[in-house]
């Protein structure tokens, strides 16, 4: 039978000061923790970006084509909110490239094209003049735009995302679709002018899906493709987080 070892304890005062003292590295290890946790904390309170312009008004008119295209007017009220820099241009978004450009107000000098090879579309909006903080101004585009009509399921609808905007904040949007008979369904929150309509107010990063229905409308169709809005929300939250990340870095190296 093996014998017992004798097990020798030492309960002098340093060695049990030296199991109760707390080690230094890990207590500055937790003080930083703390710090940065504190510090995201009164980012996320506090820290609020503010948007660098804001739409007093936003206006769409959408009046179905014969051919199955869309005219499409947008009339938009802007003001400008950053100090340090005029506005020059702004950026319109479209649902895809197949359109063309009717007319458009005097306060605007050109207007460039922006297609991508990942669908993304917008024009690109240059103004005659330098628009300074807290001038605001009006102007509007018109454009007839196409490969919109879809059919799914034997039914013949559109869907319409007007622009949207993921750094500037709409105090009020009024969206309106062309009325008629032959239109079946609509998610229209009521009806103005003869006019089907859509309005409120939005956030940075938000966005309004017009849908219409036809009980028939003898045009061509194109391939339905759901909206995706995975590159819809606001520039403004996302700086904040990037804030963070940045705080988070400054920790690990």
């Amino acid at each position: 039978m093996a014998r017992k070892t004798a097990v020798d304890y030492d309960f002098s005062k340093e060695a049990i000061k030296r199991r109760r003292t707390f080690p230094k590295k890990s207590m500055w290890l937790i003080i930083i923790l703390s710090i940065v946790i504190a510090a995201c904390i009164l980012v996320m309170i506090f820290y609020n970006p503010s948007p660098r312009d804001r739409i007093d008004n936003y206006e769409v008119y959408v009046e179905p084509q014969s051919d199955g295209t869309l005219n499409i007017e947008y009339k938009i009220k802007w003001t400008p909110l950053d100090t340090r820099e005029p506005l020059s241009w702004i950026y319109i978004g479209v649902p895809n490239p197949n359109y063309s450009i009717i007319e458009y107000s005097d306060n605007i000098d050109n207007i460039e094209r922006y297609d991508d090879a990942n669908g993304q579309c917008h024009m690109d909006v240059e103004f005659k003049k330098h628009y300074y903080a807290f001038e605001d101004f009006e102007f509007s585009i018109k454009i007839n735009q196409g490969s919109m009509l879809c059919e799914q399921d034997g039914q013949k609808f559109y869907e319409l995302v007007p622009c949207w905007f993921n750094l500037v904040s709409v105090k009020s949007y009024s969206f309106n679709w062309k009325n008629s008979d032959s239109i079946s369904y609509s998610n229209a929150t009521g009806e103005k002018d003869g006019y089907l309509n859509w309005s409120g107010s939005m956030e940075e990063g938000e966005y309004r899906l017009l849908r219409v229905n036809y009980k028939e409308f003898n045009a061509p169709t194109t391939f339905y493709k759901e909206f995706d809005d995975s590159e819809v929300g606001s520039a403004l939250d996302a700086d904040r987080l990037t804030l963070i990340f940045v705080l988070l870095l400054v920790v690990c190296f």
